[in-house]
């Protein structure tokens, strides 16, 4: 099985809507003393929400979820050029990636090279390098690193409005999606910004929104343009 295809699983998961947030690093938000979302629908929040979070320069989000009994976690930073992260699939352990514009690399760690079976020499040489993905397909972490990816596949409508209630101290308001079996807490303010999603057997947290991040590529002398293909392929 691929790493690449669980960070695609991963992308996935964030687009269509079906993410959960697990209630921790949540940004933070004062008690309004007024109702600023009053008068408008489920939905409009919803869209609102959305429209917010694709209009970011930055944002920071954890993933979590299975896809056929393996575990998936990732934590990635994204800004408007640039994402870099960390990925963990069980039995892989975990791997770093960097997307600098079209650019991106995978860093190679030791359980990674040793799951694909290289001998101990080819990790030595390997583990700890960043490979180009013009080999590991550059595709496969774009997709993880677009803002507006998560506007694709994001329903619009078929959202029910649920009460404001506190979430680990922060001010929330619950929406709800029966359909498709979502559920979605945004901050209970004037700019509604994603806190929670719950749904699809995955979940993620949203933090971070519009900090001053900046993401370089790896040092050259740390990157290599190609891998050896695993033994037996």
């Amino acid at each position: 099985m691929s790493v690449v295809r669980y960070a695609r699983l991963l992308g996935a998961a964030v687009a269509i809507g079906a993410a959960a947030v697990a209630g921790t690093a949540l940004p933070a938000v004062a008690a309004p003393a007024s109702n600023p979302l009053a008068g408008l629908t489920a939905n409009q929040i919803a869209v609102r929400a959305l429209h917010d979070l694709t209009s970011v320069s930055s944002v920071r989000f954890a993933v979590s979820g299975k896809e056929h009994g393996i575990k998936v976690s990732a934590t990635i930073t994204l800004t408007r050029t640039a994402c870099d992260g960390n990925i963990s699939v069980t039995g892989f352990g975990n791997f770093g990636f960097i997307q600098v514009g079209k650019t991106g690399w995978t860093l190679l760690t030791k359980q990674f090279l040793q799951q694909f079976g290289y001998s101990q020499a080819q990790i030595n040489a390997y583990a700890g390098k960043w490979l180009k993905n013009d080999q590991m397909t550059g595709s496969d972490t774009s997709q993880l690193c677009s803002i507006k990816q998560f506007s694709q596949g994001f329903p619009a409508k078929g959202w029910t409005l649920g009460r404001v209630t506190t979430l680990s101290g922060h001010r929330v308001v619950g929406i709800f999606n029966k359909k498709q079996k979502v559920t979605v807490y945004v901050t209970d303010s004037a700019k509604p910004e994603f806190v929670k999603f719950t749904g699809g057997g995955a979940s993620a947290t949203f933090s971070g929104y519009n900090a001053r991040v900046k993401i370089s590529p790896p040092p050259a002398s740390k990157v290599v343009d190609s891998l050896p293909p695993p033994p037996g392929l």
